[in-house]
């Protein structure tokens, strides 16, 4: 069944009812213009300057996040948005909030940049600390790979069973929870050898490495976006 018909995938946040496929809708939105400048012949002229810490910044980046903000705004004016791309509020500010969404418009761009299809859009609903005991986790998301084929989105909701995984072009539309495929992670051992450890493909440092290091031979799978 569609989320939207149903009470599965959705969540209260407080007083506001959030739908799971309308946060889907969103990313795909965001995910379809991304593709547009990544298909683009004047692709290299969709690159801007780099950002204060130095990575990479693009047109994309940008107008993904205005389709994001935008729509969620719409959705849900009273809940606030923390994004790479916009100035956030202050922390004098942030911690009386119950909720927040916290969004990567594009996350993955240093391979977006080399072609690669490993970049992702993130949206994410929090409860904040400032909601409670029991704040300070992600209650609802959803993770959208626009490039890959076909395109491939994750959603989860806190309380509603394993999240679920589907395989459609027509993400936010005509697919929905009958069409889904439902994931859950091995269970492990820490002290387990050959554990599979994903890291990052392009932001490697000496603290990954110290904690790949702590594992029994490890199988290493390097990735360039969630």
């Amino acid at each position: 069944m569609n989320a939207d018909k149903a009470s599965f995938g959705k969540y209260a946040a407080g007083q506001t009812s959030i739908s799971i496929d309308a946060v889907a809708a969103i990313a795909k939105s965001a995910g379809d213009k991304i593709m547009e400048i990544y298909n683009a012949p004047n692709f290299e002229e969709k690159i801007k300057d780099p950002k204060a810490d130095g990575s990479p910044l693009t047109m994309a980046d940008l107008a993904a996040n205005d389709i994001i903000c935008s729509g969620l705004r719409k959705l849900y004016p009273g809940i606030p948005i923390i994004s790479e791309e916009i100035k956030n509020a202050d922390y004098a500010t942030r911690k009386n909030w119950a909720y927040f969404w916290c969004i990567d418009p594009l996350d993955g761009t240093k391979e977006f940049i080399k072609r690669n299809d490993e970049f992702t859009v993130n949206i994410g609903l929090c409860k904040a600390i400032g909601g409670g005991a029991a704040g300070g986790e992600p209650v609802l998301g959803v993770v959208y790979c626009p490039a890959l084929s076909p395109p491939v989105m994750y959603k989860g909701v806190k309380g509603d069973g394993p999240p679920v995984k589907e395989e459609c072009d027509a993400v936010g539309s005509k697919a929905g929870y009958d069409s889904f495929k439902t994931i859950s992670p091995r269970v492990f051992r820490e002290s387990d050898p050959n554990l599979v450890v994903v890291a990052s493909k392009s932001h490697n440092s000496p603290e990954t490495e110290a904690f790949v290091a702590k594992y029994k031979t490890p199988r290493r799978v390097s990735k360039g976006s969630s």
